[in-house]
Parts: structure tokens; sequence; C-alpha cells
């Protein structure tokens, strides 16, 4: 028993952090930033920083109101503290990819076991989109693990851990992170998914 348990620690080790350190992380700086969106999602947060206004997005020093701010602050935040490089301009989505490896993770534990949460996590790591969407510096990786997130506590909260407010309150912050990130696409899913249960049950 010690040493499958002793197993099982290495296997999430390996597929929870060294996979996707080695195939999201490391990898950030090896290409250039794509036209136009990485460019533009990289502009917006540098311009930021140097004009010091956080609220109104600007591209070329012109107000640029298409999506909402989330992602420009995080990957701003990321500038000051690691520079303007492929890196810190990628980071954002890097970490949000690995957030759904954990939370894909976290999904197989509670529906199957340890083993089939360990798989999970091992084969969206190696997933090719998810590895190359993971390593761009665009919207929807940060818009797929708040979505996901949120809609997993709406349904913890729905069907059984009612009584522990936080998986409400994990719900709210996922939606209201999501909306951030790309508008009122991130609140739809988790609040659809609500009400059509609360439908079901009434």
């Amino acid at each position: 028993m010690r040493v499958l348990r002793g197993n099982w620690t290495k296997g999430k080790i390996l597929f929870l952090f060294i996979i996707p350190l080695f195939l999201y992380i490391s990898l950030l700086p090896m290409m250039p930033l794509m036209e136009p969106d990485e460019a533009r999602y990289s502009d917006i947060p540098s311009l930021m920083n140097r004009t010091g206004d956080y609220i109104t997005p600007h591209l070329n020093h012109v107000v640029y109101l298409e999506k909402p701010p989330l992602c420009y602050w995080a990957t701003a935040l990321l500038f000051r503290i690691f520079g303007e490089n492929e890196f810190s301009s990628r980071l954002f989505a890097a970490l949000c990819a690995w957030g759904c490896i954990l939370l894909v993770y976290r999904i197989g534990v509670f529906f199957h076991d340890e083993k089939t949460g360990l798989y999970s996590a091992g084969v969206l790591s190696t997933f090719l989109y998810h590895s190359i969407v993971g390593k761009i510096n665009i919207l929807d990786m940060p818009l797929a693990f708040f979505v996901g997130l949120a809609t997993w506590a709406g349904f913890r909260y729905v069907t059984g851990d009612s009584q522990r407010k936080g998986w409400l309150y994990l719900l709210y912050v996922g939606s209201a992170l999501a909306f951030l990130t790309k508008g009122l696409i991130g609140v739809v899913f988790p609040f659809a998914f609500m009400a059509f249960h609360f439908e079901e049950m009434g």
C-alpha cells in the first residue's frame, strides 16, 4: 500500500506539475508574438503601465473597448514583474491552462477516483489543442478556466453541498472573472446550468 501511495504521489507530481510546467510554462518564450491578437493583447497592457490608466484600455493610444479588461490587467501586472517579453505576455493564459488541468483532476476524483483524476489530467495536459491555446496570449483559455470553475462550483452547490456557501461564492467569483474576461458569454453557461437544475427540481 505504501508503494502504491508513493507511486501515486509521483504520478500527481508528474501529471499535475512537471508535464504542465514543461509543456506550457517553459515553452512560452520559444516563438515571437503572433499578429494580430497577441500583439494587440500585449500592447494594451504595456500602454496601461506606461500611462497609469488601468480603467480605459487603449490600443495605439485610441480607446479600445472591444473586450473586458481582466486579461489586460493580469498581463500588465506580469509585465511589471517579469518585464515586457513573450514569457510574461503568455503566462496568464498558461496559468489558466494549468488551472484547467487541476480542475479536470478534481472532477475526475469526485466522480470516480484518484487514478481517473490523474489520467484525465494527463490526457488534457498532452491534448494538442489545449497545449497550443495555453501558450498563446488570447482570451480563450482564461475564459475556459473561469467558466469551468464557475460551472463546477454551481454543480457542487446544487447537488448536495448547498450547505457549504463557499461553493456558491466560488460560482459568483468564477462567473465574475469570466465576465471580466470576455463579457456576457462568461456567465451564460454557469447560470444556464443553475436555471436548468432548479427548473428540473420545480
